[in-house]
């Protein structure tokens, strides 16, 4: 089977429901870490929301989840997942994620360990990062817990109590998210034979703003794989430009012609991303004309008072990376959810604040500099905190990335 593409770069009616829904999944990022029952209230907002914009989206039902792992780790801290079915053909199903925190976009970005690539279980000449790796591995160990649909059972082993295998089913997911819906799209395919032995089911990906985290060989693969394969990036998003090191340069000169250049601290930091993703492995797109679409430059954004050129420019990337695609997938009459983080203020301990500082921000404390703790980050693995080497080309590194490996493939058990 080879996946469809969509080539023109306006989105369905079906695709702009979908991202609604992937949206829903994202009210994670706006609930305290300190509630007590955070899948309880994560459910009640999806509800909620469902409830709000049923009649111009559809009735739609939560059939699983959502499940929510805290971690006490820099990347992957927060996931979270969830299922639906439509009322109104109960054979379509989506499965909206979480991958982390958007407020944590940065990190995830510039951490060099972070795109080490490693071959896919099912195809070894198919390469992706160790980063969609962990993801991935996280969101399909997730188990819903209390009152909430599937409770007690991971996505997979609910999908194989499902009586009728014949759906249609579609993975989507935004930032990290878009680089890891294809990924576990891909991993449901591969191992479908466990959960739908008849191979009834149909699985498909949406994906927005993520960024190229795969070799082409993964691409030409997934799409052999999957009935569909769509992505939608706005050409004024720096996360999409991320990690072919030729779109990382275009990134630098982003806004240029808006009169808003990128920082002087910001073109170093791009320069260092390019150098690394250069040695890291090797990265493209699915389909990179399908679905980019041209952004509009926020001018109100320029007339914010008070403001240093830096913080305008963030506020610009921030608003690209979110407020852009709620403009591109505008649904009229649709109430959008509340609490979605763009992008975090720079200089706490994270990737960002360091990478700042070896590009020569001063460090200490206050604006406009970066603390001088420099500890590793670290990721959950098997649900315990392991540091990402700070080189990633040293034995660590390669230990990291063949534990990964074999931890990921579902064959080795």
């Amino acid at each position: 089977m080879t996946a469809r593409y969509t080539t023109i770069n306006e989105p369905t009616l079906q695709d702009k429901i979908t991202y609604q829904l992937c949206e829903y999944a994202n009210l994670v990022n706006s609930i305290s870490k300190e509630d007590s029952d955070l899948e309880g209230t994560l459910h009640q907002q999806i509800q909620q929301y469902l409830d709000t914009n049923q009649e111009v989206i559809g009735g739609w039902e939560i059939v699983w989840g959502p499940g929510v792992a805290l971690f006490d780790t820099d990347l992957y801290a927060v996931n979270a997942l969830y299922m639906v079915r439509s009322t109104e053909d109960r054979s379509r199903y989506v499965i909206a994620m979480a991958g982390s925190s958007d407020a944590l976009v940065f990190d995830w970005l510039v951490e060099d360990s972070f795109i080490l690539q490693t071959p896919w279980f099912a195809n070894s000449a198919a390469w992706h990062t160790i980063g969609t790796a962990i993801g991935v591995k996280t969101l399909i160990n997730l188990k819903p817990s209390g009152p909430r649909p599937g409770a007690g059972h991971t996505l997979p082993e609910f999908l194989s109590t499902l009586g009728d295998k014949a759906i249609d089913l579609t993975v989507t997911g935004h930032s990290l998210g878009g680089a890891l819906s294809p990924t576990l799209a891909l991993f449901l395919r591969d191992t479908q034979w466990l959960w739908d032995n008849s191979e009834k089911a149909r699985i498909s990906v949406l994906s927005t703003a993520g960024p190229s985290f795969c070799n082409q060989e993964f691409v030409n693969y997934t799409t052999q794989r999957l009935q569909r394969v769509q992505r939608y990036a706005n050409d004024l998003d720096i996360v999409p430009h991320m990690w072919n090191p030729p779109d990382i340069d275009a990134a630098k000169a982003l806004y240029s012609k808006n009169n808003q250049p990128a920082p002087g601290g910001m073109e170093v930091v791009f320069d260092l991303l390019e150098t690394q993703a250069s040695v890291s492995g090797q990265y493209a797109h699915f389909e990179p004309a399908s679905g980019v679409f041209q952004g509009t430059f926020n001018n109100e954004i320029n007339q914010t008072q008070g403001s240093t050129p830096g913080e305008l420019y963030l506020q610009q990337v921030g608003y690209q990376h979110i407020g852009g695609y709620h403009e591109f997938f505008e649904i009229e009459g649709v109430q959008w959810p509340q609490g979605v983080v763009a992008l975090p203020p720079v200089g706490t301990d994270t990737v960002m604040g360091r990478i700042l500082a070896s590009a020569g921000v001063p460090l200490g404390d206050g604006d406009g500099k970066v603390p001088a703790n420099r500890r590793p980050v670290t990721v959950p693995i098997n649900g315990q905190p392991v540091e990402l080497p700070t080189d990633h080309d040293s034995p660590e590194a390669k230990k990291l990335v063949d534990r990964v490996t074999a931890e990921f493939d579902p064959t080795a058990a």
